[in-house]
């Protein structure tokens, strides 16, 4: 699975700020990126990098036993 990751969450990274801590990525934020993909990606390619981007937050939320609410609930994907 850790594959899948290598090349979307770097790019969603990027997009938001390399920078920024990922625990304050909210879903307006994923929704612009998810928007940004569409200018690049094929319908299939846009919705591929979405899976990986909501098994990387659902991930990281069990993961690290976060209480915050994981924003990619609120992302239509």
């Amino acid at each position: 699975m850790t594959v899948l990751y290598t090349r979307t969450v770097p790019e969603m990274a990027e997009h938001v700020g390399k920078d920024r801590p990922i625990m304050t990525v909210d879903a307006e934020d994923l929704r612009a990126f998810f928007g940004s993909l569409r200018e690049s990606h094929s319908v299939g390619g846009v919705h591929h990098c979405c899976r990986n981007v909501e098994a990387f937050f659902r991930w990281f939320w069990l993961e690290y036993e976060i209480d915050k609410f994981n924003p990619i609930d609120k992302v239509k994907v």
